[in-house]
């Protein structure tokens, strides 16, 4: 409170900063040219992050190892530092879907490193799609389950102060196609066509629905993120 002209007093009202959705920022492919079999495969690159204040960084990957477990058998790292591994599936006895993300990130160029492998004729093929946001504060993965179908599809519980980032990684189902209920980022396959990864979001509400088919009948690994800010 403070006093003015004769002595009334004036109450000053202070309000609480106004909060608004995270919003999206960068996307960049960075996947990892075909090998055969291999003890590992790997892939680095940079994505450029924005002057807007709380930024974050989510990097989606989907690897065939080559008739090994894929659990366990990734490393990424974001901004030079270990990223935090958000979900993982086994897609199938040899393929993963693995999501990373960081925040509190430095605007500018931001190094990305991926690799998947354990030394033991693992490295096949590795494809990786990066998006970046700003106005965001965590990320929390949120995975569903593996099923073999041509049409892909997640619902996540959200809010109106989140974005939701969703990724569907298939093996051998052919290119995905009719993304919908978000907006697509990325859509990537291996040259051989046995690695598939999609990338999408859509803002937060109680409930998001991001959906797509593909060609063939095979195996696909759902997960988002929620990105609050």
């Amino acid at each position: 409170m403070v006093r003015l002209g004769r002595g009334y007093p004036v109450h000053i009202l202070k309000t609480a900063p106004l909060l608004l959705p995270p919003v999206f920022d960068n996307s960049v492919d960075l996947s990892a040219a075909e090998l055969g079999f291999n003890p590992s495969i790997s892939t680095s690159g940079s994505i450029t992050l924005g002057a807007a204040p709380k930024r974050g960084c989510i990097v989606y990957f989907s690897s065939r190892t080559g008739s090994q477990d894929p659990t366990g058998q990734q490393a990424c790292s974001i901004g030079g530092s270990a990223a935090t591994l958000l979900g993982f599936l086994a897609i199938n006895t040899e393929q993963g879907f693995w999501i990373y993300g960081s925040t509190g990130l430095p605007s500018g160029a931001c190094a990305i490193a991926a690799s998947v492998g354990n030394g033991f004729n693992t490295g096949r093929s590795l494809e990786v799609a990066v998006l970046s946001y700003t106005g965001c504060s965590t990320l929390t993965g949120v995975m569903g389950t593996v099923t073999t179908s041509t049409t892909q599809s997640q619902t996540v519980s959200s809010n109106a102060l989140e974005m939701v980032a969703q990724g569907f990684g298939g093996a051998q189902s052919g290119i995905f196609a009719s993304y919908t209920g978000g907006t697509q980022r990325k859509n990537l396959q291996s040259s051989s066509g046995f690695t598939e990864l999609v990338v999408g979001d859509a803002p937060g509400a109680a409930s998001v629905t991001q959906s797509c088919t593909s060609p063939a009948n095979a195996p696909w690994a759902p997960g988002a993120v929620r990105i609050a800010a």
